[in-house]
């Protein structure tokens, strides 16, 4: 079963990139999207800088997405991407 995807702090990172590289950004989202879900469906990454993240990175970009895992509601696991 997937997680459920959270979005939590990212809009503020997509509207920094938007201002200096507005073309960039759908690619951007296509490929972290495509990271995000493969990462919902099976969560596999490094141990984060900060306790309790992990962080994996996107394949054909230079980025590393860091998230969370919040099973807190067994019922409706959750990967919260930071």
């Amino acid at each position: 079963m997937a997680r459920r995807i959270v979005w939590a702090e990212f809009q503020g990172q997509l509207d920094d990139i938007h201002g200096r590289n507005p073309q960039g950004v759908a690619t951007l989202l296509r490929k972290i999207g495509a990271a995000v879900s493969l990462l919902a469906e099976r969560p596999q990454g490094r141990p984060g800088r900060v306790a309790g993240t992990y962080e994996k990175s996107v394949p054909g970009l230079p980025s590393v997405v860091a998230y969370e895992l919040d099973d807190t509601t067994p019922d409706d696991p959750a990967l919260v991407v930071l």
